[in-house]
């Protein structure tokens, strides 16, 4: 019997350091995508005004006359089109909330993990944790062999 409770608390151990990298990975590839999408906006948002504010100081940028004007307009709408994708996926894929659920959920397996090498919590407890961790981060938590 004391080593079904072995293979148990073993295969639990596995689990949340597994789920622990799981989390970790997951938080950086969320900041990750969030950042090279808030640079892409700055940037983006930046070429239009910078082609907006030239091409009413001295005129189109590319050509002349009516189709320099409408040449000059149509690449400030592209990079201002650009600024507008960048926002929205940001915003719309929630990464902000993303990745703070991810973080908070990777502290809270990090405690686990750390009570499990200290014995600070009896495995009664750091059981009881890791339901409430998975339950409450369903997609932040993959669980593997515990049945």
């Amino acid at each position: 019997m004391d080593d079904k409770i072995t293979i148990d608390h073993e295969a639990l151990k596995n689990d949340i350091h597994a789920s622990l990298t799981n989390a970790e990975r997951n938080a950086i590839r969320i900041r990750k995508m969030s950042t090279w999408l808030l640079i892409i906006s700055i940037l983006t948002s930046a070429a239009t005004t910078l082609v907006s504010a030239v091409t009413a100081a001295r005129g189109p940028i590319i050509g002349e006359g009516p189709s320099g004007w409408k040449i000059s307009c149509v690449i400030a709408a592209t990079f201002g089109f650009a600024t507008t994708v960048c926002v929205g996926a940001n915003q719309g894929f929630r990464f902000s909330d993303r990745g703070s659920r991810a973080n908070e959920c990777a502290g809270k397996l990090k405690s686990l993990d750390i009570s499990i090498k200290t014995g600070n919590k009896n495995w009664e407890m750091i059981t009881r944790e890791y339901e409430d961790i998975v339950s409450k981060y369903p997609e932040e938590v993959r669980v593997t062999s515990i049945t």
